[in-house]
């Protein structure tokens, strides 16, 4: 039996080892608490931070664009968004039927918006000012407004593929948005907003946006007024024709300042989620094509530049057939011997490629080279197609015959346009340019003046009634042009389909001192496709008017 005395030893020594443990067990959590708070504490409240709250970026508003005139293309401004914080709504239903009535929504879309238990829903964004006006005189629980930048296209369709657009998180998407971003995006901020542990907004902190910095404003060289008229021509020519589509460029020889870029069928830019995707290209500077017959130019100018021909040289066109190796080279208008101005009325691909025989491959190569073509123009649109040249070291005698009428390279508009206006410069070339404050490249000769001239003399004869560009009359004024048509690439066959043309005209006015250049191109037209019938027209329209209406 144990005495009273072992027991209340035993106790004691129980009690102090409970004592003990828990001085042990309160050293550790102290030591703890203090390596969590003063060790520790900065990083740790730096990751409680960053769990509950969220930030993103808010960017101030984008530059204005505008064109030669100052008329506004694009714009930005400030329209509110609703939100709705659900957790703080007391009397859901009656805030659901008041906001339903002022946003001209139904009551089930507000009903959805509020009953969910969320800290924070968007209710509708970027509204127009009647309609947040409206909610914010019911001064409704729960319900909040936050500025959201809103890009705007006043003149609409006009000139949606070069402007491109804007994005919901504020990212330029095509054309002059997205390649002069940098530019035109304003300063960059944050907003902050407080989340549960299911990563729900709790809390949105607003911020002020008369603290950031607008963008740039950017002046493009485009013609607002001039744009309306191309756009107005090329629906009516597609219209007549019943193309897939047209596209024209226009440009000031002097300067190279780009005045009209329209592509048909036409997109608003304010509806960017409503156009198609193959629609959104800008063909006009992205496309790149075999150029059929207007590409003579190229071979002409390089055979008039090294002296090899004249205007009145003789060549044999061979009654419009002649064989080349393995394969015949045929004409749509059968002539004998006629001379090198008549092988370009009459566009002899024979003709032609016989001129293309005196420069051999490696001449006719060098000129396509120095004209511009086969890289980018450089205008600093992502859009830009380079074209594609192969080696004159690859061209076997097929390849040669093509290339010399415009078949077997690939080209872009810019660089065909460039190439007439060089022609019209009297052999100087300069870059087109699209941007009116950007300075203009420094022009430099690539054909001699003699031989500019000569071929500008006699591209006006396919101006003139009775030839095959006539119809790009430009009244009392003298111009100069040549037409073109070109078969496409069948995508499924992989060969030439007759049925489907690339129809175009090129040239510049007036012919004595040249100002404006203009291409125009109709993608598969109905019927007879000849540039001379389809695009030749719709040149002349354009051009006469520019001519009045731009000085």
């Amino acid at each position: 039996m144990i005495s009273p005395q072992t027991q209340y030893k035993k106790m004691r020594y129980k009690i102090w080892a409970v004592a003990v443990c828990f001085c042990i067990a309160l050293l550790v959590a102290w030591t703890k608490a203090g390596v969590l708070q003063i060790k520790k504490g900065r990083q740790l409240l730096e990751l409680s931070t960053k769990q509950a709250m969220r930030k993103f970026e808010v960017s101030a508003l984008r530059g204005t664009i505008y064109d030669r005139h100052q008329n506004v293309l694009a714009s930005s401004v400030y329209l509110k968004s609703i939100y709705a914080e659900p957790n703080k709504i007391l009397d859901k239903k009656k805030v659901a039927k008041l906001l339903c009535q002022a946003i001209h929504k139904p009551l089930g879309f507000c009903e959805k918006k509020l009953f969910p238990k969320k800290g924070f829903i968007w209710v509708q964004r970027r509204v127009r000012p009647q309609i947040s006006d409206a909610v914010k005189a019911l001064d409704l629980e729960g319900i909040g407004f936050i500025d959201e930048e809103k890009r705007y296209y006043p003149n609409h369709f006009a000139m949606g593929h070069v402007l491109g657009s804007v994005s919901v998180d504020g990212e330029g998407i095509g054309g002059v948005e997205q390649a002069f971003h940098e530019v035109l995006e304003g300063n960059v901020d944050s907003k902050s907003i407080l989340v549960d542990a299911r990563g729900d907004r709790v809390h949105f902190y607003p911020y002020k946006n008369s603290e950031f910095e607008k963008g740039q404003d950017i002046t493009l060289t485009l013609d607002l007024p001039i744009q309306h008229v191309v756009e107005d021509v090329l629906e009516r020519s597609v219209k007549k024709h019943g193309a897939r589509a047209a596209w024209a460029v226009l440009m000031d020889v002097r300067t190279g300042d780009l005045l009209s870029v329209a592509n048909v069928p036409l997109i608003n830019p304010n509806t960017p989620e409503k156009v198609p995707m193959f629609l959104r290209r800008n063909r006009a500077f992205s496309e790149s094509f075999e150029p059929g017959s207007i590409f003579k130019l190229v071979t002409f100018a390089a055979a008039l530049d090294k002296k090899l021909i004249s205007k009145n040289t003789l060549i044999d066109c061979e009654n419009g057939e002649m064989q080349v190796g393995a394969f015949k080279v045929k004409d749509v208008s059968k002539q004998k011997v006629i001379t090198a101005q008549d092988v370009l009325h009459f566009s002899s691909n024979v003709g032609i490629y016989k001129i293309a025989d005196k420069l051999g491959k490696e001449g006719l190569h060098r000129a396509i080279l120095n004209l511009g073509f086969g890289k980018k123009i450089g205008l600093g649109l992502v859009e830009e197609a380079p074209g594609r040249i192969s080696d004159y070291e690859k061209w076997g005698l097929a390849r040669f015959v093509n290339v010399s009428f415009g078949y077997g390279i690939m080209v872009s508009s810019l660089q065909l346009l460039a190439m007439a206006a060089t022609i019209a410069r009297e052999g100087v070339y300069v870059s087109p340019r699209i941007l009116l404050n950007a300075p203009i490249q420094e022009p430099h000769r690539v054909l001699s003046q003699q031989a500019a001239l000569e071929l500008g003399q006699m591209m006006e004869v396919s101006t003139k009634e009775g030839n095959f560009g006539f119809r790009a009359h430009t009244g009392n004024i003298r111009a100069a042009g040549k037409s073109g048509t070109a078969e496409k690439v069948d995508e499924k066959t992989g060969k030439y389909n007759k049925r489907k043309n690339r129809s175009s005209f090129i040239g510049f006015a007036p012919l004595d001192k040249p100002r404006l250049a203009l291409l125009v191109v109709v993608d598969e037209p109905q019927g007879i496709a000849y540039g001379g019938r389809v695009a030749a027209p719709a040149w002349g329209e354009i051009m006469t008017y520019a001519l009045q209406a731009y000085e």
